[in-house]
């Protein structure tokens, strides 16, 4: 497990170095772009370990390997070049810099024509805001989904390597509604670092109460019902009746149990996500389906 305070100067990148002691052998590392180093990649593969991540197209370096020589590539061209009718477009080549290059398997996906332009938008107010334009093979770029991994084809399939990443996406919900709601992101400690770690693992243990209730109340209500059931919906309700847990936690165990379990019960009756309306678009739940 791993709590650090750290000043607000240091970002995800050079917070990477951090984390190279906790890889272990055949971990699977699932991380975003801001984790994403050709240090930490090679760390992984060095201990024997696995990992998942996005693929930064616009400024990573992508090398094919011919012999015992690299050449670096462009990615928009090698796409284009091996692009036919796959909904997956699969390439092994060597991802990093001059000094460290990984083999990965690099997956390609057409991004919807609607996320596409959402991507080129930002992208647009980005450069603006630096007072230049895109590049046209930046905003080409766009239109691609990239994820690359160390996983070797015969233990995943190229779907099922990117069902795993979308776990990821789950996560960044959980802590998305938690911020919002139990506003944990927040807090009036100023100066003493013993006071935060206390306040952070009692903030942690309340999520982990959360999180269980939800995910009790989700597998539940999916196999009996195949009902979803709102994250949002569910941290409220057990907010609301938070002062009755607390009263008690306070005089019976017995009584607390029952008591949870009967919030678990009423979080199945109470907080279904509402369906939305959204062709071909899978939910979390129904793609572990």
């Amino acid at each position: 497990q791993l709590l650090d305070i750290t000043d607000h100067s240091v970002n995800d990148q050079k917070y990477t170095q951090n984390l190279k002691s906790l890889i272990k052998s055949n971990d699977l590392w699932i991380f975003d772009l801001g984790y994403t180093n050709a240090e930490l990649i090679n760390e992984i593969v060095m201990q024997g370990a696995f990992f998942i991540s996005r693929f930064n197209a616009k400024t990573s370096n992508l090398y094919i390997k011919s012999g015992q020589e690299f050449a670096k590539v462009a990615v928009l061209k090698v796409i284009k070049e091996r692009v036919q009718e796959q909904t997956i477009v699969e390439l092994e080549c060597y991802a990093g810099n001059a000094d460290k290059k990984t083999k990965i398997r690099l997956l390609v996906v057409k991004a919807p024509e609607e996320v596409a332009n959402k991507r080129r938008c930002k992208l647009r107010r980005e450069t603006l805001k630096k007072g230049c334009s895109p590049k046209k093979e930046s905003l080409e770029l766009c239109g691609w989904t990239f994820w690359m991994s160390n996983i070797p084809a015969s233990m995943l399939e190229p779907r099922e390597i990117i069902t795993f990443y979308s776990i990821r996406w789950s996560i960044e919900l959980f802590f998305k509604c938690y911020k919002s709601i139990l506003t944990i992101h927040k807090t009036g400690v100023k100066t003493n670092e013993f006071r935060l770690k206390c306040e952070i693992l009692a903030k942690s243990i309340i999520a982990l109460f959360m999180t269980y209730c939800y995910s009790t109340a989700r597998a539940y209500s999916w196999q009996v019902f195949s009902h979803e059931i709102s994250l949002e919906k569910t941290v409220k309700y057990i907010k609301r009746h938070s002062f009755g847990l607390l009263q008690r936690l306070l005089f019976c165990i017995k009584k607390t149990d029952d008591y949870i379990a009967n919030i678990i019960l009423n979080i199945v009756k109470t907080c279904q996500k509402y369906r939305q309306n959204y062709r071909n678009r899978k939910s979390v739940v129904e793609g572990e389906r």
